[in-house]
């Protein structure tokens, strides 16, 4: 029962926070109550944080996904409709993470078969550079890196990809400047390995 009222909560709370269901009272309203308004908006965005840190927390527990996919899907899914910039790190973690339903198959987009692809497309260019820094500085499998220039190309476009990867030079993640060089060298790699994938 518990594990059914959190995927409630995570469902309402995205609903609410994603279609903007706010009130949003104006002074025409009868019984306007201006601080009764401003509480009810601290106490959403108080829920939402909650959420979000029990959703980060949770699909950084590899057992945990593993017991409860289910959960594990709406987390996700959560984390995609509030935009969380927190998330990047665990959802980049799960990108190969495959939604376990019977409607997965032949011809269905790669955003539904993965979810953790949907969420960080939602989150946009923050989710897009955290992956290019890591698919540059960490070493990935080739099935993560097509999942990762795929959601680069949903972000910023087809054309942009090399651009977004260049970007990661100018910024050196590592902080250190005897690294530039083998990034540098990866950056190309990764550019031609973009280019076959996208013919």
């Amino acid at each position: 029962m518990k594990r059914i009222g959190l995927v409630i909560l995570a469902g309402l709370a995205a609903a609410v926070f994603c279609h903007g269901i706010f009130p949003k009272p104006t002074v025409k309203q009868e019984g306007f109550n201006e601080k009764s308004v401003v509480e009810y908006f601290d106490d959403v965005h108080a829920a939402l944080a909650t959420l979000e840190g029990q959703a980060i927390g949770f699909l950084g527990n590899e057992k945990a996904t593993q017991r409860s996919p289910g959960l594990a899907f709406h987390y996700i899914q959560v984390l995609g409709r509030l935009r969380s910039t927190k998330a990047i790190k665990v959802l980049s973690d799960q990108l190969l993470y495959k939604q376990q339903t019977a409607e997965i198959g032949k011809g269905v987009p790669p955003e539904k078969e993965y979810p953790a692809c949907g969420a960080l497309i939602k989150i946009g260019l923050p989710a897009a550079k955290g992956l290019v820094e890591r698919i540059v500085t960490k070493e990935t499998s080739e099935e993560y890196r097509k999942m990762a220039f795929f959601v680069c190309r949903e972000v910023v476009g087809d054309r942009k990809v090399p651009w977004l990867l260049d970007t990661l030079l100018e910024e050196d993640p590592s902080g250190r400047k005897s690294e530039f060089g083998r990034y540098r060298d990866k950056v190309g790699i990764l550019k031609k390995e973009y280019q076959k994938l996208s013919k």
